[in-house]
């Protein structure tokens, strides 16, 4: 296992750029390309509403002016391994450790005191979580298997030695992707497995055909644009998947109530999608590569580290969530897993991607049922 740093304390928010909007809000972006389909035509007859352009620039201007600070990480620091640290997020009981995607920042999994997986969690569980932070030359230069092999296990290492007791990993998105890596790599260190809209079977993917376009041979979008991605690149990756969406989401914004429960979630959520995480090149590549062209994991030929992530050898319990509205995991993508595992749990919350987590929604149809396949492992 690799030394553990105590992990320094958390830095202060980026001081926002002086041409942003009061509060430093950008989003949605990419703002042009929203811009510019909101105002195309046809607009107003695609989104069954007259005045598409205003009534989005005028949801965008009320979301720049909203007074609700902008989330922060919370939690304290119990170790750093790189760039990653260890955040204990407190509760009681058994331990479980989070794994967020890399790709975007943790705290969507604790957003709000009423909209917090975190909490729901800790009412009956010790919650910690992995924090990846920005990339450094480790994960820059190895790619995941530093991620997995240098990060996650020696934390999952520490929280049994801590607690005395191996956690259940629960791991969002991209990161229970890495979460099952690390299971199956080290099932010393893991009692339970839960996958919260994990893709698997990635021919299923509205993202496959433009990630392996920009990214197809050496000299791919990827690779030409130097040691870290461009945020303005996976932006605009994730805007083609559903930009009607986003367009008729801050048409209707605009309408509400600024201080109403849903408006103090909607400028939550999107403060979150604007805030994104650099992501080293050698990563990006190495996951259009073995997931988006070859599909790797679903046809049994992933390797990490020399060793095959075949979910088939798990020998403990996973729950696998699939929401059925999800248009960046789609359902049958993440219920792909499913007939590989021995001892598995499927739920369908009737949610999308984000919702899932903290959408009005969430409390009934993730966080209870979550929770109650967690306490099997009291």
């Amino acid at each position: 296992m690799r030394q553990a740093n105590p992990a320094p304390a958390a830095a202060a928010p980026a001081t926002p750029d002086a041409t942003a909007p009061p509060g430093g809000r950008t989003g949605p972006h990419p703002l042009p390309f929203y811009l510019a389909l909101a105002g195309a035509d046809g607009a107003a007859a695609m989104w069954r509403g007259a005045h598409t352009l205003e009534r989005f620039v005028a949801g965008v201007r009320a979301y720049w002016r909203h007074p609700l600070p902008r989330p922060r990480q919370r939690g304290t620091p119990v170790a750093a391994f790189g760039s990653a640290r260890l955040l204990d997020l407190g509760g009681s009981g058994r331990p479980v450790l989070l794994v967020p995607s890399l790709i975007n920042r943790a705290y969507i999994l604790d957003l709000l005191p009423e909209r917090s997986l975190v909490r729901a969690l800790a009412r009956d569980a010790r919650v910690l979580m992995v924090d990846w932070g920005p990339p450094d030359a480790a994960t820059s230069g190895a790619g995941l298997v530093e991620c997995v092999a240098g990060r996650l296990e020696p934390a999952a290492e520490l929280v049994t030695r801590q607690f005395g007791r191996r956690p259940i990993l629960v791991g969002y998105c991209m990161g229970g992707l890495l979460a099952l890596a690390a299971a199956v790599r080290r099932p010393d260190l893991v009692d339970g497995l839960a996958l919260l809209a994990t893709p698997w079977d990635f021919r299923r993917s509205a993202l496959r055909a433009p990630l392996v376009r920009l990214a197809t041979g050496r000299q791919g979008a990827f690779v030409a644009a130097g040691p870290e991605l461009p945020r303005v690149l996976l932006d605009l990756l994730f805007a083609t998947v559903a930009p009607e969406a986003v367009i008729a989401k801050y048409a209707t914004f605009g309408e509400l109530d600024p201080g109403s429960p849903r408006a103090r979630t909607f400028v939550a959520i999107e403060d979150w999608l604007s805030d994104g995480v650099r992501v080293p090149a050698v990563i990006g590549e190495e996951c259009v590569d073995q997931w988006y062209r070859r599909n790797l994991p679903a046809t049994g030929r992933w390797r990490l580290g020399g060793v095959p992530i075949r979910p088939d050898r798990l020998r403990i319990p996973v729950l696998v969530a699939a929401p059925r509205h999800d248009r960046i995991v789609p359902r049958e993508s993440a219920l792909a897993l499913a007939p590989a595992l021995r001892d598995v749990q499927v739920l369908e919350p009737e949610s999308g991607h984000v919702g899932m987590i903290v959408g009005a929604g969430a409390p009934t149809s993730l966080w209870a049922p979550l929770s109650a396949w967690l306490r099997r492992f009291a």
